[in-house]
């Protein structure tokens, strides 16, 4: 039985590593959900990124929200981002959790973006006051409309086995 870690597709092991990267490069020690969301819609041609993307919300926009919303750049004040240790945050490790458990609920033989997409915007549409409520709102993309293609996708995925 492959482990946890065989069953992430190559997207998804980019894309946790895309957003620790991220964090490093603006001297944040912590990944926090806002850099999960900005890596999976850089990383191009998944399956996650292309959701996003056809609802209006594609790297650039999340990029922009990111650095307005939560990076404060103080002039030197920014550590030698190489020596920067790199942690998930508690809220993280639960969503990656939840999109492993996901996947297994699904069936699927593997984990991708688009397991964990549907976690985080199920996390963010249970959490009314959690903070990337307002880059949804600021560009006029639809929570729902998301989470409608991921399930319609994750559907479709899990016949896949069916078809082969």
């Amino acid at each position: 039985m492959p482990s946890i870690g065989e069953k992430l597709s190559s997207n998804l092991k980019w894309v946790l590593s895309r957003a620790s990267e991220l964090c490093r490069e603006f001297g944040l020690a912590t990944v926090e959900g806002e850099f999960l969301l900005w890596a999976i819609a850089s990383k191009t041609g998944s399956i996650g990124s292309e959701i996003l993307r056809k609802n209006g919300l594609p790297e650039e926009r999340i990029k922009e929200w990111v650095i307005r919303h939560r990076i404060q750049l103080v002039p030197g004040t920014i550590p030698n981002p190489s020596t920067i240790p790199i942690v998930l945050s508690h809220d993280v490790k639960l969503l990656v959790e939840k999109s492993v458990l996901s996947a297994n609920q699904l069936g699927h033989s593997y984990i991708g973006t688009e397991h964990l997409l549907g976690v985080v915007i199920d996390h963010i549409a249970n959490n009314p006051q959690h903070e990337l409520n307002s880059l949804f709102k600021e560009q006029s993309v639809s929570i729902d409309q998301i989470k409608k293609d991921v399930n319609s996708i994750m559907k479709t995925t899990s016949r896949f086995p069916e078809m082969v």
